[in-house]
């Protein structure tokens, strides 16, 4: 969520993306063990 001043919350957008890549490393192990198989 962005404040009413328009600028984005560093520490926000910071956990944010920190979410995102921890979401797409996950993606990308589920992958691996999914061609191992």
């Amino acid at each position: 969520m962005l404040p009413s001043t328009g600028k984005p919350d560093p520490e926000v957008a910071a956990r944010f993306v920190r979410r995102l890549i921890a979401l797409s490393l996950e993606e990308e192990q589920e992958r691996e063990r999914n061609t191992r198989k």
